[in-house]
C-alpha cells in the first residue's frame, strides 16, 4: 500500500469512527494515529476531524482558538502517555499555561468524558428505601465535601 493510500485509508478510518465513537476516543484515536501509523500530511487529518474531535467541547466553548488548545492538549498527553513528543507531528503550537494547572485540568477533562450510560442513571428509580436512604447520605457527603467515614456492608440477603 502506498503512503497516499494509507493517508485515505487512515482518513477514512476517523470519519467512521466519527460516526459513532465520542470526541475523547477519537481523539485517543487521532493520538495512536499519530504515533504508530505513517501518515504522510497529518496536518491534513488535523484540520479535516478536529470539529469531531472537539464536539464534545463545543457545548461550554465556543472560541474555536481555545477549543484548537483544548483538543491539542488532550492529544499532547495522550501522545506523551506513549512516549513520544506531540512537537514532532506538525501540528498547530500548543500554547503552554505555564502554571502548573494543566495535568490537573487533563485529569478534570479525562474524567468528566467518562460516559455514564443512561441505564446507570435510571438504577436510582429502582432503589428501594433503604437502598436509597444509603444512597443520599453517600452522595450529600460527596457533594458537600464532609469528612466522614462511611462503611458499606455487603449483606447476605438479595438483592434487588
Amino acid at each position: 500500500m502506498g503512503l497516499i493510500e494509507t493517508d485515505k485509508s487512515l482518513d477514512d478510518c476517523l470519519t467512521e469512527s466519527a460516526t459513532f465513537q465520542m470526541p475523547y476516543a477519537l481523539r485517543r484515536l487521532f493520538a495512536t494515529i499519530l504515533v504508530f501509523c505513517e501518515a504522510t500530511n497529518i496536518r491534513a487529518l488535523w484540520e479535516k476531524h478536529l470539529e469531531s474531535m472537539s464536539e464534545d467541547y463545543r457545548r461550554t466553548q465556543s472560541n474555536q482558538a481555545v477549543l484548537e488548545q483544548m483538543v491539542l492538549r488532550d492529544i499532547r498527553d495522550l501522545v506523551h502517555s506513549m512516549g513520544k513528543d506531540i512537537k514532532s507531528y506538525g501540528l498547530p503550537e500548543l500554547v503552554e499555561t505555564g502554571d502548573g494547572s494543566g495535568d490537573l485540568l487533563r485529569e478534570v477533562r479525562e474524567e468528566l468524558s467518562v460516559g455514564v450510560d443512561q441505564e446507570h442513571l435510571d438504577l436510582y428509580t429502582s432503589l428501594n428505601i433503604e437502598q436509597r436512604a444509603g444512597f443520599e447520605e453517600i452522595l450529600d457527603h460527596v457533594v458537600n465535601n464532609r469528612k466522614h467515614v462511611l462503611f458499606v456492608q455487603n449483606s447476605d440477603q438479595a438483592h434487588g
